[in-house]
């Protein structure tokens, strides 16, 4: 079964425990208060231990995700898969290193490891103009960085007097 923690919204946590049913899984645990600060996670890994749960779902930020994660190992569950929408940083693996082995960052770009041109372009651009964002391999950053590509390259394409249906209809 899967454990869910949100913070943003119950109805955040409501669309994700319908989608981890609509796939076939039995949501065994579902959290949707977690103070943005943090929170002692015993009293959450023990119910999660109790229902069976065997897969993570936190739509947390890090690194709530990642202190609630590493809780439930001390706890002795083992994971079958271990899902977080936020923590892709190198800074993170940094510090935690093989105590988050197994966890899985959904990105929506090609990953750093990749070692792509754009990536390149990417950190010598980030060494540049951000050089406190150091290291420039985090996912906000890379998230920030295609935003603004995106904004400026509609702007482009939008013409000498931009519209808001030119942005968008050009940039297609």
């Amino acid at each position: 079964s899967i454990g869910i923690d949100v913070t943003e919204s119950a109805t955040a946590a409501k669309g994700s425990a319908d989608a981890a049913k609509a796939v076939g899984m039995k949501v065994g645990y579902l959290k949707t208060d977690i103070p943005p600060t943090g929170t002692d996670y015993t009293a959450d890994v023990a119910a999660m231990k109790e229902k069976g749960v065997d897969t993570l779902w936190g739509s947390i930020q890090q690194p709530l995700y990642t202190q609630l994660y590493l809780k439930a190992k001390e706890a002795g569950i083992n994971f079958k898969a271990a899902l977080s929408p936020t923590g892709y940083d190198q800074r993170l693996i940094d510090a935690f290193g093989p105590k988050i082995a197994g966890v899985y960052f959904l990105i929506d770009f090609a990953p750093f490891e990749l070692k792509l041109p754009a990536h390149k372009t990417f950190e010598d651009a980030m060494a540049k103009y951000s050089p406190d964002a150091q290291p420039a391999k985090q996912q906000l950053s890379m998230n920030g960085w295609l935003a603004a590509d995106l904004a400026i390259r509609g702007l482009q394409e939008a013409g000498k007097c931009p519209t808001r249906e030119a942005f968008i209809k050009n940039l297609r």
